[in-house]
Order: C-alpha cells, then structure tokens, then sequence
C-alpha cells in the first residue's frame, strides 16, 4: 500500500482564501515542506511579509527579518519581573484593561530632600 501524500489536502497556509502556498512532499515520505513565496517569512505555518512586525498574544512581539533566509526574530512582549529586584517603594501594578504587561509603579517614591 503506498504511503499517503502529505500535500494531500494541502496543509500549507494561503496567500489568499483558497489559495495555500505550495506543498512538497519530502523523500516520498510522510514529510512535507511549505514553499514560501518570494518576500515572506513561514512562521508557525503562517505567512508574514519581510519587515511585518506581529504579536504572539501576550507573550511575543516578532519580526520577518530577512525573508530569503526566513528570519524571524521573536522578543518578549513584557519584561519579566520574576527574579528581579523592585526598586523599593515601587509595585509591580496588573496590566490595564486592554495591555499585555505589568506596570513598575514608583509614583509614592518621596524624592530625596
């Protein structure tokens, strides 16, 4: 029995409603490989243009660096106060409605005299 085509539905992701990027199957495997089109970086199986900037939810700002290498440079979106020390006489206040990240409040520090 001959081994099912991976391409088969096309798992790639589209460039347009219907219209996925091309899928090649690898070795006649049960691998395949997303062909990315000229100008975009493949990322997490989505399609982004060279110099598009995205967020992973809360966790990630990224950016389609060099499209011809698929470049991808991924940052936290919020710094990570865990294991940090806080500045005495500020808090750490929870995100605003609508924000991703914690804010460093120092607003009582009482300036020195």
């Amino acid at each position: 029995m001959a081994a099912k085509d991976p391409c088969d539905p096309n798992p790639c992701p589209e460039t347009a409603p219907g219209h996925p990027i091309p899928c090649k199957s690898i070795n006649g495997s049960t691998n395949f490989e997303c062909v990315r089109p000229n100008g975009y970086c493949l990322y997490s199986n989505a399609l982004h243009r060279q110099g598009e900037v995205w967020d992973i939810g809360c966790k990630q700002t990224c950016r389609c660096i060099k499209s011809s290498a698929n470049f991808v440079y991924c940052q936290p979106k919020c710094q990570d106060w865990d294991g940090m020390p806080i500045p005495a006489g500020c808090i750490l206040d929870p995100p605003k409605l609508g924000e991703c990240c914690q804010n460093l409040n120092c607003d009582s520090l009482t300036p020195p005299p």
